[in-house]
């Protein structure tokens, strides 16, 4: 009878916790940084918000952040782009400093990373090493810009 019993609530509870880790698409939560949070991160003085134009298939921008001195100047912009296709998971991190500063995290070139100018600012591009589906001829060659008009992968 125990066993019946705890076989029974496990049943009975499945499909509660089914619903929370598999939302129907009417309750989902948005994710993603969507036109308005990029706009509103544009704000102020520092390191403008550059963003690439295109994202590859499957891929989505999850969140950005902006580091600020006490003055106000921002310093780093940093990206978060994740696979959100369902294939093996990849997350790429964009980093945009001043031309010439050290504050983005970045390795050898080529290794797990890749450096790229953008008018006055540098855009550091990383990966996990053992990541072996990135694209690195994408993000060599798609353009970064700050015209958000430009970019079609923005709701």
């Amino acid at each position: 009878m125990r066993t019946r019993t705890r076989f029974t609530a496990v049943l009975l509870l499945s499909p509660a916790l089914a619903a929370c880790v598999n939302p129907v698409a009417d309750d989902a939560v948005e994710i993603g940084v969507d036109r308005a949070t990029l706009e509103q991160e544009a704000h102020g003085a520092g390191v403008p918000v550059l963003v690439p134009e295109r994202l590859p298939s499957g891929y989505q921008m999850l969140d950005v952040s902006s580091s600020r001195s006490a003055g106000g100047h921002v310093g780093v912009r940093e990206f978060t782009i994740s696979r959100i296709d369902g294939e093996q998971p990849s997350v790429i991190f964009t980093c945009v400093q001043d031309k010439g500063a050290q504050l983005c995290d970045g390795d050898e070139e080529g290794k797990r990373s890749l450096r790229r100018t953008v008018d006055s600012a540098e855009v550091v591009i990383r990966w996990d090493a053992s990541d072996s589906a990135v694209d690195t001829a994408f993000w060599r060659e798609v353009p970064f810009t700050t015209e958000l008009d430009n970019v079609d992968w923005l709701t």
